[in-house]
């Protein structure tokens, strides 16, 4: 067909033109689309007869559907043999996702690896007969597929022991390591910890659930009513996946804030909701998940983990800690990374054991998953595991956007079910280096008023954005909703409580504590006491508490009465006013008590029957305010009365300013107490707090003790000051040293009881912030430099001798002083000493007396021993180096004692 048939068309009568085109259909096929090339299909068209201009819009239509589908028969063609595969990868005991695992066509080098939710997704032409998945610390599996079919395949795999292959070690240095070196080099570039600043919004999700569920379990007189909600969680794991029952759910929305100079941290929560089985008081959660578990930082030397110190494979001196392997140069994302695989050299060193990704331009970290096993010298833990994705920011730095943690405990036997904890956080909206001024951080949590208030569609709606199993956290819910009603179930949560708390809850006030509840001691006899408190539910602001005792012997009643108020929640600004009637017992410090109830639980039970003489009844009136002022520094004043009158065999008295003896006296004090440490968390609960973390940095403490004479019938007046500084310091490599230094005076002519008496520790139990082999008032000072060193070495011995480090057990040593002196005028008044306060005797009876030390011979004893014992044991031999004769009442002083404590460490 030529431009000549163009020329004659007009004159073309129907039926030739039907001729024309059915005996060179190609030709007019080829000329039509040539026109419309050039976009002349119009001319065509008004150039034909009328009668056959439907004819040929048809034949342009017919032409171009023939076309289009040439185009799809000739694609699809290709498609009809293509083979589609995605699904899931999870742990077969935790259900948890896998990332970063090696999915790929078994006899082919077709593959991908799973994203950090575990999933997959394959399309070839040529696959493999079967599917299969490998990665470190689990069995490889394999499945057949479908050849040309588009199919889910799910797989949960087994864990196992991590090893690596066999490799063959040649002579020269590890290929691993200039790696290493490298991406060491630039840590002070990639260290987030050296931005000027950054903040971020995030999304924790914590999961703690019951696993390893027997039918025993199941068929129990709790959980057998709940068959049909069992069966659904199990159905809910996949076929090859094991039952876990949901224990405790928390999601937050959080505003996390850094600054490096001077350096603080801040986290806001914004939303937060909790549910368990066992627990029902979250708030004390609420503020430790808001901070702690996003403190992951693998480009530090250290990463502190559950209170313990473990070394990082990009460490300085790691050589000696790890082993490496380059296993290959993949594509995360569009990065070029190298990846290698770490194992420690020795199984229970605080070290760990996976794989981590490092980009191959700028050698950041790009990507981790390491984990603890139970190898490690850690107790409860059969394995921690950290799986971590960064990714580019803005400026060149790689920020972690999600962290998945997961925390198996040990079982307790092979019948017993488990415990496992499931942490994810998802990071988003980073900026970076615009610091907030200074006071933004004065407080390091933060709780939204509204926080709580939030519907499940905004929750819903916060889940679908930033993770992708949104809905096995509501099915969670709803099956903690459900089980929670069993009448066991709240049995065992109201039981736990009162173990934990002390008390019991009646809804709006709470009956105990358990430890004070029963005791006997020389002057009472038998003694039961019960203390009742009010909690939130009674009142926001207000706080009622006291206690009723009664003594058997003494046939008297003792009590205290308190009431606090909040002025300000959030500052923890409050008064508070007491007045108690009760026994006091010289040489053990109630401060003491109340401070360390969680050290020194034994101490303190065993310390209500029998190992405390030196009774005195008191009459104690105060009033006081207290307040946070910024972060970490708290101040409480004080203004307080008390009375002392010596009890039973203990004879006291003294001089008053008429010569006369007196065997009773009052005091009417100020007190000024005043405490920080940079890195102290309150962990609140209710109407009280526990102070967390405060000794990851130095916890300085000072008291200010002001007496006046003849005010409220007061009869002297003195000056005591304190100060003391306590620290958990972290040596690295060589364990963690507690130590805690204390230098006092006081001022003023003053009976003993109001000067400097040392915490001794008689019972066979030894306490941390006592002196174990010093009696119970055996010293008296006005003037004292005193220390308290323990050192644990974390297995650093043991762990290397054959037979031992079986064991996991753990060396520590430590050792106490006190430098002290007493000046005469406060002592007993003799022909040598005419001016002292104390009277010889009172009645004939010679007055109860103490030791004096030389400032130039302090008292000092050392101890060692061995913890971790059957986990929860530490033994500690003792020897005592000093005023080794036997003291004022004769007594024999033993030189060495081997005493025991629980000591619950991980």
């Amino acid at each position: 067909m030529n431009k000549s048939i163009d020329e004659k068309w007009h004159s073309l009568s129907y039926f030739e033109e039907i001729r024309l085109i059915i005996s060179h259909p190609f030709h007019t096929a080829k000329y039509i689309f040539t026109q419309i090339k050039h976009g002349h299909i119009p001319n065509i068209i008004q150039f034909t007869n009328k009668r056959t201009k439907l004819f040929y819009s048809w034949v342009v239509c017919s032409l171009l559907m023939m076309f289009s589908w040439g185009i799809t028969i000739v694609q699809a063609q290709p498609h009809q043999n293509t083979t589609i595969i995605q699904g899931k990868i999870t742990d077969a005991n935790t259900n948890e996702p896998i990332p970063f695992a090696n999915v790929f066509f078994k006899g082919t080098t077709i593959g991908t690896t799973t994203n950090f939710d575990g999933r997959y997704r394959l399309e070839t032409t040529t696959p493999g007969d079967s599917l299969t998945v490998t990665v470190i610390s689990y069995k490889s599996k394999s499945k057949k597929i479908q050849k040309g079919k588009n199919q889910t395949l799910d797989f949960q795999l087994e864990p196992t022991s991590f090893e690596l292959e066999e490799v063959v070690v040649r002579a020269g240095e590890n290929p691993a390591y200039p790696i290493i070196r490298k991406a060491r080099e630039n840590r002070k570039f990639f260290n987030p910890e050296n931005l000027d600043a950054y903040e971020y919004k995030s999304y924790v999700k914590v999961d703690i659930s019951l696993d390893q569920i027997n039918e025993n379990f199941k068929n129990s007189k709790t959980f057998k009513p709940y068959s049909a909600l069992m069966d659904s969680l199990q159905k809910a794991a996949g076929e090859e996946g094991k039952l876990v029952i949901p224990f405790f759910v928390s999601e937050q929305i959080n505003e996390v804030y850094y600054r490096k100079n001077p350096k603080r941290n801040k986290t806001v929560v914004k939303a937060s909701r909790m549910n368990g089985l066992i627990i029902d008081n979250y708030q004390i959660f609420e503020s430790y998940l808001g901070k702690t578990l996003q403190e992951y930082n693998f480009y530090n030397n250290f990463q502190e983990i559950l209170d313990r110190s473990f070394i990082t494979p990009l460490a300085t001196g790691s050589f000696a800690y790890y082993d490496y392997f380059i296993m290959d140069t993949v594509m995360v994302d569009n990065d070029s990374c190298y990846e290698l695989k770490v194992k420690p050299r020795r199984p229970l060193d605080l070290v760990f054991s996976g794989k981590i990704w490092i980009d191959t331009k700028n050698y950041a970290l790009r990507r981790l998953d390491l984990e603890i096993t139970s190898s490690v010298n850690i107790n409860f833990i059969d394995k921690y595991k950290i799986q971590q994705d960064y990714e580019r920011q803005s400026t060149g730095h790689y920020l972690p956007t999600k962290t998945r943690v997961l925390v198996d405990l040990q079982q307790t036997s092979d019948s017993a079910v488990g415990f496992i904890g499931k942490y994810y956080i998802a990071n988003k909206d980073y900026i970076i280096n615009q610091p907030r001024p200074p006071s933004f951080y004065d407080r390091n949590v933060e709780v939204d008023m509204a926080a709580k208030t939030y519907s499940d569609d905004f929750w819903n709606e916060q889940r679908k954005e930033m993770i992708a199993d949104h809905e096995q956290v509501k099915s969670s819910l709803e099956a903690i909703d459900s089980l929670k009603k069993a009448p066991q179930i709240t049995f065992i949560r109201r039981a736990l409580r009162i173990i934990w708390d002390g008390y019991y809850n009646f809804g709006k006030i709470e009956l105990g504590h358990w430890y004070t509840m029963f005791g006997n001691n020389p002057v009472e006899g038998f003694r039961f006491q019960t203390s009742v408190r009010t909690n939130i539910n009674w009142n926001y602001y207000w706080i009622l508490s006291g206690y009723g005792a009664y003594g058997f012997k003494d046939e008297t009643f003792k009590y205290r009465l308190q009431v606090e108020r909040f002025l300000n929640r959030s500052k923890w600004e409050k008064i508070g006013l007491r007045y108690s009637y009760d026994m006091m017992r010289l040489g053990v410090d109630p401060e003491f008590l109340e401070s360390h109830v969680f050290l020194n639980y034994i101490f303190l039970f065993s310390s209500q029957f029998g190992y405390l003489h030196r009774m005195s009844l008191s009459q104690d009136a105060r009033i006081w305010y207290e307040t946070d002022h910024w972060r970490g520094w708290n101040t409480k004043l004080m203004i307080r009365t008390k009375t002392f009158h010596s009890q039973g065999d203990y004879y006291f008295g003294y001089y008053d300013d008429n010569d006369l003896i007196r065997t009773k006296y009052r005091t009417s004090e100020f007190h000024l107490i005043t405490s920080y440490s940079k890195r102290r968390t309150w962990l609140v609960e209710n109407n009280w707090r526990v102070g967390a973390e405060a000794l990851k940095s130095q916890l300085w403490t000072f008291h200010a003790t002001l007496g006046f004479k003849n005010v409220l019938g007061s009869d002297f007046t003195f000056q005591k000051f304190s100060l003391n500084v306590m620290h958990k310091w972290r040596t690295g490599y060589f364990g963690q040293l507690d130590y805690s230094l204390t230098g006092e005076v006081t001022l003023g002519k003053v009976p003993y009881p109001e000067a400097i008496i040392p915490q001794g520790n008689e019972p066979v139990f030894a306490a941390e912030k006592a002196f174990n082999m010093m009696n119970f008032f055996e010293f008296v000072a006005d003037k004292s430099i005193s220390g308290i060193l323990l050192h644990h070495f974390d297995g650093l011995f043991f762990n290397r001798i054959p037979l031992l480090k079986h064991l996991k057990w753990r060396e520590v040593a430590g050792f106490n002083f006190v430098f002290s002196t007493y000046g005469k005028k406060n002592y007993i008044r003799t022909n040598d000493n005419p001016k002292g306060l104390l009277a010889p005797s009172i009645n004939g009876n010679p007055i109860t007396e103490f030791r004096i030390m030389d400032f130039g011979k302090p008292y000092m004893e050392v101890s060692y021993g061995i913890e971790n014992i059957l986990k929860i044991i530490r033994v500690q031999a003792f020897h005592r180096l000093s005023y080794l004769d036997p003291g004022p009442d004769g007594k024999k002083i033993p030189k060495f004692m081997i005493k025991a404590s629980f000591f619950i460490r991980l």
